[in-house]
């Protein structure tokens, strides 16, 4: 057989390119889903919960701002019942899709209050240092929390939550307990690619609660507080 130098260089070229074309395949995942896998991160693609170490890094910044507010002493901190953000008023959606199944005579209704509730217009404002007055975002600035917001609305349920928090690094005055502490209750963190949410309800007495939704914003492979809204007040 009779060396071929075109042919030689032919079928270089092509076992060249199919071993780039396999390496980057490795490298990227089928669909771009293997790498978010090795590193912990699959959920964030499809909307749901953060990693164990994504979510401490969120609430710890939650917190730290929960801290800052007026008359935060004695406080005991609480896994929220609801237990992912979202997850309530998810529950409250699944509810009007059935009702609206089942009583096509009340369909107008049901779709209104549906819309309502799968397409949130919460007023955010920035975050304030102690005793400063919370300004308003900008309607561009709202927009992709409100995106991120419907996205995770539409999304399933998430799975188990898995939080591990380091009290050390929080406030003396959030690591009370016992029967006589004012409880902080929180909410997992639901994550949107790089915003995530977390609900707190702060119970100051009998006849005293505020609730409150932050949105975390992930800058520089790190959470900070980007965003809140008041969700209610007693």
């Amino acid at each position: 057989m009779t060396f071929d130098p075109r042919a030689a260089l032919c079928t270089a070229l092509v076992l060249g390119l199919f071993a780039l074309l396999a390496r980057e395949q490795l490298a990227v995942g089928l669909l771009g889903w293997a790498p978010m896998e090795r590193e912990g991160r699959a959920s964030l693609i499809r909307g749901g919960a953060a990693t164990p170490d994504e979510g401490r890094d969120i609430l710890s910044a939650v917190l730290l701002h929960e801290a800052q507010r007026p008359n935060r002493v004695n406080v005991c901190l609480r896994l929220s019942d609801e237990g992912q953000t979202f997850e309530q008023e998810k529950r409250v959606i699944r509810a009007l899709q059935q009702q609206l199944a089942a009583e096509p005579g009340q369909a107008e209704i049901i779709r209104a209050e549906l819309d309502r509730r799968l397409n949130p217009q919460r007023r955010w404002f920035l975050p304030a240092a102690p005793g400063a007055e919370e300004a308003p975002i900008t309607e561009e600035s709202a927009r992709p929390l409100r995106t991120a917001e419907i996205g995770l609305l539409g999304a399933p349920s998430g799975g188990a939550i898995d939080l591990t928090l380091n009290l050390a690094e929080l406030p003396a005055e959030f690591q009370a307990s016992g029967g006589d502490c004012n409880p902080l209750f929180f909410t997992a963190p639901a994550v949107a690619g790089e915003i995530a949410f977390v609900e707190t309800t702060y119970r100051c007495g009998p006849d005293c609660e505020e609730g409150r939704i932050y949105a975390a914003v992930r800058r520089d492979e790190r959470w900070e507080v980007g965003a809140l809204a008041p969700a209610w007040t007693n």
